[in-house]
């Protein structure tokens, strides 16, 4: 990750309700520039009527407006416009919401976040409801393509959140047919495949981050999303970070079937490491 304490934040909003709580949690991430992006349809009247939002929206941080820049965008794609001022801004990150509600609104708003998901040139931090200044980092790591999430994780906390513990969590998927002889007899197996995982993800974090690395890293046996989502309540975490599975051509256009389950059924705020991490 890429992310010099000058590199925007940047944050989408809609003027509904989870604008407010997308500016006060990127409010809480360090104290570099922010930037607010709003697209609307092209229309002059609701252009002006967005800015004047805007200006009640940031009301509350009048004392630091010298960080925010609005920025406003008219017509076209949301998503696109939204990857588009990303590059063009040379965004650290991008912080965008995923309504709690139903509806054909609610499931537009999902569909934008996906495709700034996929098309991002920076992370992606989705976040769903209220959450609270990340202060427990929980790192979801493939033994088999760790790439570069561990060090962006690190550069993310140390820019956005320094202080935070990092917790390393691999997650050894159960056999596709357990009830097989087949499966019956590789379940015995599974503790050694177990700690072998356990010896692989602490030589993984030591090469990572240095041998003196303050990380916690823990191997959990279960199917890999639901498994990620228990460990962050039972570890207290605040802040999921996942990368898209195997990071290839496909990934381009695939976030990959782990990644987009947390996102999707995460309660907490989920950074998704794009634009090289």
């Amino acid at each position: 990750m890429n992310a010099p304490t000058e590199s925007p934040l940047v944050v989408p909003v809609d003027l509904t309700g989870i604008s407010a709580r997308l500016v006060h949690y990127a409010h809480q991430l360090g104290a570099g520039p922010l930037h607010l992006l709003h697209v609307h349809d092209g229309d002059a009247a609701e252009g002006e009527a967005a800015r004047a939002a805007l200006a009640r929206l940031l009301a509350p941080w009048a004392g630091d407006a010298a960080r925010v820049t609005v920025a406003m965008r008219a017509g076209g794609d949301v998503a696109e416009a939204v990857v588009a001022y990303a590059r063009e801004v040379n965004a650290g990150l991008v912080v965008m919401g995923r309504p709690e509600r139903k509806g054909v609104r609610a499931r537009l708003l999902g569909r934008e976040a996906d495709a700034v998901l996929r098309a991002a040139p920076c992370p992606v931090l989705v976040m769903r409801s209220d959450a609270r200044a990340p202060r427990h980092l929980l790192v979801a790591v493939d033994l088999a393509s760790p790439g570069k999430l561990l060090g962006a994780a690190r550069d993310f906390r140390d820019h956005y959140a320094p202080g935070a513990r990092l917790t390393a969590l691999h997650v050894v998927a159960p056999l596709p047919y357990p009830n097989t002889w087949l499966g019956q007899a590789a379940f015995s197996f599974m503790p050694d495949l177990r700690a072998q995982a356990q010896q692989d993800l602490d030589r993984l974090v030591a090469e990572a981050l240095g041998p003196d690395a303050e990380v916690e890293c823990v191997v959990d046996l279960g199917l890999v999303a639901p498994s990620i989502l228990a460990m962050a309540a039972e570890r207290d975490a605040d802040l999921i970070v996942v990368a898209p599975h195997r990071q290839s051509a496909v990934d381009r256009v695939l976030l990959g079937s782990v990644a987009e389950r947390v996102v999707r059924l995460a309660e907490l705020p989920v950074l998704v490491m794009r634009g090289g991490a």
